[in-house]
């Protein structure tokens, strides 16, 4: 995912926030003009104790190809965007294959493509829109509701895909609609462009994708009756709550994942997290690693709770807790616990000593910041080893020794004062 969400990082590190207003471009066309589409997406999420702010370039009959070239490239040079909503040209998606691959995918890439140049954590949002009522006679395959639409879906769904984009798949709910309730009116009487029951549908299709939340928190109506209201809601509940991974919520987010081994109270970890830049390990005894795959030796018997937050460059995040059950033998539980870091807090010389009998040859120390920055290294050459911190600011460091082999000894927080 690459919007800038922070949704948790220990507490400890980095103070915990969540986005709740986020910044929107809608391009597109009149299907996102009439009702005012942005404004009601404004109204659903206020509602909801959220909100947006947006801009929009939304000229009648633009297509992909327009927008490449008129306002919409200067709007997404603004930067700075949340998400970027994308709607093709009522028609264009659905005709041949062919066709659509010269005429459409390109430029969809293409504004991509300058989305994640001048926002690079924003999200590019494909705007599935729908069949028109009776189809399009232009070809057989799209000559019905059914047919024009399904080949809507589809290649909206492979834009997304194709772009490591998200959908908002006002479609499918549309398509829902028709089916179990045909006597909600989601059309204009042109029989293409939506009445207001269709724009609602399409604003809380919206919320539900660009917030993450279940559409039961709107309690916005607007003209509808409130029945009808809560009807689409429960709709969109199902179609796009329940199963915002089918829209590709959520896919391009960090996702926190590990695998591990130990004996005699030596763990080895194999990191499988997806999609993430930066690691940060809570063995669950006092000891920290910024490392991508640590090792780490505990010191006592127990169950420890090892924690991994993983983070990518736009500051979203994801925590996996995973217990682990330690059984020492004695002589390794006096061999772990033969290092000792001090003090704590320190000022400008930190002390690391050794046991009398510890074989400290090899050993390397490091040291990091609290976002994982290598701020100092050394080779420990006595057994009692002093560093200087004076050269090193203020605030929280950790402090990490590793064998001749990069095996993860001992790690400590501590605080420069």
């Amino acid at each position: 995912m690459k919007k800038s969400i922070i949704y948790l990082i220990i507490s400890l590190i980095i103070p915990f926030s969540i986005a709740t207003n986020y910044k929107v471009l809608f391009i597109g066309n009149s299907y996102t003009a009439v009702n005012n589409l942005p404004q009601l997406v404004a109204d659903v999420a206020n509602s909801a104790g959220d909100a947006i702010t947006f801009q929009s370039n939304i000229p009648g009959g633009a297509t992909f190809q327009m927008h490449c070239s008129n306002a919409s490239m200067s709007y997404i040079q603004q930067g700075g965007w949340d998400y970027v909503v994308l709607q093709e040209q009522s028609q264009l998606p659905s005709f041949p294959i062919s066709q659509v691959v010269q005429e459409v995918f390109p430029y969809a890439a293409q504004l991509n493509d300058s989305i994640e140049k001048y926002s690079p954590c924003a999200e590019t949002v494909f705007y599935m829109t729908w069949g028109r009522e009776t189809g399009d006679p232009q070809w057989a395959p799209i000559s019905t509701y059914e047919g024009m639409d399904d080949s809507l879906y589809v290649r909206y769904m492979m834009m997304a895909e194709d772009n490591q984009a998200i959908v908002s798949p006002v479609g499918r709910v549309w398509r829902y609609i028709r089916t179990n309730y045909p006597s909600l009116q989601l059309y204009d009487p042109d029989g293409s462009h939506p009445s207001y029951l269709g724009s609602y549908a399409a604003a809380c299709t919206f919320y539900t994708v660009l917030f993450r939340k279940d559409p039961a928190l709107i309690t916005f109506d607007g003209s509808l009756n409130p029945a009808d209201a809560a009807l689409v809601r429960q709709i969109v509940r199902t179609v796009v709550y329940n199963q915002l991974s089918s829209w590709f919520v959520g896919a391009y987010d960090p996702f926190a994942s590990f695998e591990y081994v130990h004996d005699n109270g030596f763990v080895s970890i194999t990191n499988t997290s997806q999609n993430s830049d930066h690691y940060f390990w809570n063995f669950g005894d006092g000891n920290f690693s910024n490392e991508v795959n640590p090792s780490h030796s505990y010191n006592a018997n127990g169950t420890y709770d090892v924690m991994l937050v993983v983070s990518d460059s736009c500051d979203n995040t994801d925590t996996l807790v995973q217990s682990i059950e330690i059984e020492l033998s004695i002589e390794e539980h006096i061999n772990a616990s033969s290092i000792d870091i001090y003090p704590n807090p320190v000022s400008n010389e930190l002390k690391i000593s050794f046991a009398e009998d510890y074989i400290y040859s090899g050993i390397k120390c490091k040291i990091f910041n609290s976002i994982g920055l290598l701020l100092y290294e050394s080779e420990v050459n006595s057994p009692l080893e002093i560093i200087n911190l004076q050269s090193l600011s203020n605030g929280i460091l950790f402090v990490s020794l590793y064998d001749k082999n990069n095996i993860l000894l001992k790690s400590t927080k501590i605080i420069k004062l």
